[in-house]
Order: C-alpha cells, then sequence, then structure tokens
C-alpha cells in the first residue's frame, strides 16, 4: 500500500505508514472487516472520542520551533508517543536554551549539529510525572522526556589527566552612583569524561558613557569568547591536547581582535569608547589569565587572598615608583586614570600568564567598582564565611555597595575541586 504522504511502500493491511507515521487510508477489505455493533444502543459509547482519535504526525515535523519529529512510537489511550531531536539543547553539557539555528552551545561552544533525543507524548492536563517540559501545539498538549545520555562505567579520569570540577557564579550591579552599568560578566563551562575541564570567565568595565562603555565591553567579550571557541574550545573537545603556553598565546591573540573591533567601532563612532577586560581560562588544573587594565583576577586559598594581576593605572605605575604607599590605590585623586585599555589604540599590549590551580582554590575576577570598595580584607573575609560561589557573590556586591557603591560592580566567583 502506497502513503499518500511520503510515497513509501507498506504491508498490505498497514494502518499507519511505517517511514513517515502517517495514517493510510482505509482499505475495502479492512472495512468489510469491522465488525457491527452487537448492540446498537450502546454504539455511541464505544466510539473513540475526539482526543483519541488524533492522527500522528509526519517525520520531520517541528512542534514548538523546536521539537522534530522522528518517528511514531505507539499510539496510546491518551494519544501518540513520538521519538523526537530538541534543537534547542546541548548534547554535551545539556544546556537547552539555544536557538534552533544557533551553529554552537551557548553554554559550552559545542557544535548544535547533532541534537539529543526526546521522547514526545501527546497527553491530558496534568502532566505525567517525569516531564522535563510541557508546551501546547495546534490544539493539543505535548510532554517532553529527555533522553539522557548513560553514563560511563568507569568514571575515573583517564591516565595521565588530573579530573577538575568548576563550581561558579558570577553577579553585576550599577552600583549606588551611576546610573547605567557598563560591566559586562560571561561564562562558558564544559566537562566531559573523555575531555579536559574548561572554563572561559571574563569581566569586562567599559568606559565612554552611554551607547559607548557598554557596547565596549560586550563587543570586546563576545569577540574573545568567538575567538576562543575557534583556536581552544573546539580542538580540546575533540581530544586535541592543547598546552598551556599555547592557551596563552591565543589568549592574547583573542584580546588583541576586541581591540581591533572596539578600535574600529571607536573610530566609526568618533566617540572614546574602550573598556578593561580580565580573563581567566581554566583547563583542569591549568588557569590562563588575561588582563588588561584594572579589573583584577585574584587567587584565594588557605595561604590567603593574592591578586594576580597588575593594574595598567597611574596610581600603580606610582605605587611601583615608591612615591606612594600601596593603600594610595583607594584613595590617590587620580586612581581611576588607567593607562592601558582594550580599543584604546590600534594595538595594545596584554598580560597573560599561566597559574596552576589545586582543589580548594577560588578564583574571583571582579572590575574596580568592586575591589575598591570591599577592598581586599572585605573580599577575605567574605570568601572565607561564603564557600558557595553565588552567596559569595552577592555579599561581595553588597559590601561594595555597603561601602559607597560609587561604580559599577561585577564579580565572578570560581570554586576548583576534584
Amino acid at each position: 500500500m502506497e502513503c499518500p504522504n511520503c510515497q513509501a511502500s507498506n504491508r498490505s493491511g498497514a494502518r499507519f505508514c511505517a517511514t513517515c507515521g502517517s495514517q493510510l487510508p482505509e482499505t475495502e477489505s479492512q472495512a468489510a472487516a469491522e465488525p457491527e455493533p452487537q448492540h446498537p444502543e450502546l454504539a455511541v459509547e464505544c466510539e473513540a472520542s475526539p482526543e483519541e482519535q488524533r492522527t500522528p504526525l509526519p517525520a520531520g515535523a517541528v512542534l514548538a520551533e523546536r521539537y522534530e519529529i522522528v518517528a511514531l512510537v505507539s499510539t496510546e489511550s491518551e494519544g501518540n508517543v513520538y521519538v523526537a531531536l530538541d534543537l534547542a539543547r546541548c548534547a554535551v553539557c545539556g544546556f537547552d536554551d539555544n536557538a534552533p539555528d544557533d551553529e554552537f552551545c551557548a553554554n559550552c561552544g559545542a557544535a548544535l549539529d547533532s541534537p539529543p533525543q526526546c521522547e514526545i507524548r501527546e497527553q491530558a492536563e496534568p502532566a505525567a510525572p517525569g516531564t522535563d517540559a510541557k508546551f501546547d501545539a495546534d490544539g493539543r498538549t505535548y510532554a517532553v522526556i529527555a533522553h539522557e545520555a548513560a553514563p560511563p562505567e568507569d568514571d575515573t579520569a583517564p591516565a595521565g589527566r588530573q579530573s577538575t570540577r568548576l563550581n561558579w557564579a558570577a553577579q553585576t550591579d550599577v552600583g549606588q552612583v551611576r546610573e547605567l552599568n557598563e560591566d559586562y560578566v560571561d561564562a562558558h563551562v564544559y566537562a566531559s569524561h573523555a575531555g579536559p575541564t574548561m572554563g572561559l570567565f571574563v569581566v569586562a568595565d567599559g568606559v565612554g558613557g552611554q551607547a559607548a562603555g557598554e557596547v565596549a565591553s560586550q563587543l570586546a567579550t563576545h569577540i574573545i569568547w568567538e575567538a576562543i571557541r575557534e583556536t581552544v574550545w573546539r580542538p580540546a573537545m575533540q581530544g586535541e591536547r592543547v598546552l598551556p603556553e599555547t592557551i596563552e598565546a591565543r589568549l592574547g591573540e583573542a584580546v588583541q581582535a576586541a581591540n581591533q573591533a572596539v578600535y574600529q567601532q571607536r573610530t566609526e563612532q568618533h566617540n572614546d569608547m574602550s573598556t578593561t577586560v580580565t580573563l581567566a581560562l581554566v583547563c583542569d588544573t591549568i588557569a590562563v589569565i588575561a588582563n588588561v587594565g584594572d579589573s583584577r583576577t585574584y587567587r584565594w586559598n588557605a595561604d590567603g587572598l593574592r591578586q594576580l594581576t597588575v593594574d595598567h593605572s597611574l596610581v600603580q605605575s606610582l605605587i611601583d615608583a615608591g612615591e606612594i604607599e600601596p593603600d594610595g590605590v583607594y584613595t590617590h585623586p587620580q586612581r581611576n586614570i588607567i593607562y592601558r585599555s582594550v580599543g584604546d589604540r590600534p594595538r595594545i599590549e596584554v598580560d597573560t600568564f599561566v597559574e596552576e590551580l589545586a582543589p580548594g582554590d577560588r578564583l574571583l575576577l571582579c572590575s574596580d567598582g568592586l575591589w575598591e570598595m570591599a577592598r581586599g580584607d572585605g573580599i577575605e573575609e567574605i570568601l572565607l564565611r561564603e564557600p558557595d560561589p553565588q552567596r559569595a557573590c552577592e555579599a561581595l556586591v553588597e559590601r561594595a555597595n555597603l561601602a559607597g557603591g560609587s561604580d559599577n560592580i561585577s564579580a565572578i566567583v570560581v570554586n576548583v575541586s576534584s
């Protein structure tokens, strides 16, 4: 029997197409084989309800602009059951808020060319237990049950590689004085059994006022991620060994690319936009740091708080020259003048270096609006008191606001564990 929908051949007597799942037309022999009801007065009670008479969806149909039907699995009393592809969910990290036409996962950067499968069930209210999502389409209610990948039998790390876990949180706030938040924070984390654990964390503090500073910080961050995704992230996900010195070089190139993009915008718009950037790319037990400006990256552990980056500011140069005391960084009248920023000139110098991490270490990336207000002792006290990254971020921002909140405030806290 030929399917009127896809023209595939089906066995004689089939009711649904084995290729696309469409209902097949009834043959004369099938109609003749249907028995007459023995009790005509009960015939209405024996008829299927409209909810039960649902024509199966064909393969290739897309529901809610996200779920692509693969095949009809079964027809049950509540409705049809399908296997479908979840076009918005990443098969690598499980992030499920990608756009269906995205090429790469917005969270981990993995290619979205192999969408994971899920089960789609037509059903009545309420949703069945175990349902991951529910939506309505074409007058029908559908429940989604995600198919999770089976865990590996051996959960130990491959020989020669030390497994690392990253638990992180981020917080940004306009502060108590400014009307516009020109800070921007970004983070991407990827972990797998066979490959490395990777995390990219970025804090950027834009300058230049409305329609300039916030544009610079966001543009620089996005350009950095795009560059790192292609040169470091994807090769590592595909099993290539990326050496720390290679990552260091690629980070420098990524920041230079961001500088060129911001400088071009600055030139075209005839304004003074630029941004500071501090970032850390963690690959298992190695953190590669890059820095331009006076946003900072710290490392905290049992030995205390240590500033990893060096401010590219006038005040820091005075401290280095011995002309003022280190505490002058908080009080000097020209403490906000920086001599190096992303987008300020056609090419910039980028500080990059490698830091060896250990379980129990914490990284803090922040804008000057946090470290100037909270200061070293306040930061250390909060990191000691708040082991949870999210609570630590919230407490740091609150501390900066209570101290005056004279600038935008941003923080990313990363916990490193085995």
